[in-house]
């Protein structure tokens, strides 16, 4: 097991994101902290794969923590559903078209755990060294892993935009607090194009999971 800075803060995401839906359950009945709990157990599993992933030392044993991390693809879908809730606009999308959001992370996963076959996600990998990450996989991207890009950044943006036209709309007694959650909305949307597009700058090394914990709070 290997310790480093990045792996340090992966971890203690992960306890702040427990923390944080083990404080919501008090609340579960309510429908806007039921989903608040998703959101946060979704961060947790993101993270703590990613913690995993970066304390190993093994090559095996980071890809298939790897393959585990693409749960991650499901937390964009629970960030709408909150947004949805918190907006109260879940009226806008029935209940079949919000599960089938589950589709694309479901092949992502499949696809993911199959990579060796077909090169559609990772088509290289390359073991790297440095200070933040210790010993770590840096991987060459290939088109399936735009899909997935590209549907996270419409989940995002479409969360964001919700958010915003109800900050717009609030009366003022509610206005700060939606602002408020809007400004932390754009962390984790910011984090994500970050990742996609500056991945050569930050060394294969995702921020996303950190930037939700800002929402959170």
């Amino acid at each position: 097991m290997q310790f480093s800075l990045y792996a340090s803060l992966l971890l203690l995401s992960s306890l702040i994101s427990i923390a944080l839906a083990g404080y919501a359950l008090n609340r579960i009945h309510e429908k806007v902290m039921r989903s608040f709990v998703y959101l946060m157990a979704g961060v947790f599993c993101w993270s703590f794969s990613y913690f995993l992933e970066s304390g190993s030392t093994s090559v095996i044993s980071k890809l298939f923590w790897s393959v585990i991390s693409v749960i991650d693809l499901v937390v964009p879908v629970f960030f709408l559903f909150f947004v949805l809730q918190f907006t109260r606009s879940s009226d806008r999308i029935p209940p079949v078209m919000f599960y089938s959001l589950i589709i694309i992370p479901c092949i992502s996963f499949f696809i993911s755990a199959t990579f060796p076959f077909h090169g559609l996600v990772w088509p290289e990998i390359y073991l790297i060294h440095s200070f933040f990450a210790g010993f770590s996989l840096y991987y060459m991207h290939g088109a399936w892993y735009w899909v997935e890009i590209i549907y996270s950044i419409m989940l995002y943006f479409a969360a964001v935009w919700l958010l915003l036209q109800s900050a717009i709309r609030s009366p003022p007694a509610y206005a700060v607090q939606m602002w408020l959650v809007f400004v932390s909305s754009l962390f984790p949307f910011v984090a994500s194009l970050l990742y996609a597009f500056a991945a050569p700058v930050f060394r294969g090394i995702d921020i996303t999971p950190f930037s939700f914990i800002l929402t959170g709070f």
